[in-house]
């Protein structure tokens, strides 16, 4: 669970990876979250549920919806 950029609703996380010496989740509202430690900072991104990750040959990191 993440919460969920300038609200008090949590966020179920739908998807995770490790990245570059980092943890991103992905949420069922959309947001894609880098974590440091145990906090959470957040972008919207999509407008559905992220459901994947994918990396690329260059390291480059990429999110999918539904």
């Amino acid at each position: 669970m993440g919460k969920i950029s300038g609200s008090s609703k949590w966020d179920p996380m739908m998807c995770a990876v490790f990245w570059k010496d980092k943890f991103v989740t992905g949420g069922m509202s959309g947001v894609v979250y880098l974590w440091n430690g145990n906090a959470g900072s957040g972008t919207t991104e999509h407008k559905q549920k992220v459901d994947c990750f994918s990396t690329d040959q260059s390291g480059n990191l990429y999110s999918g919806d539904a």
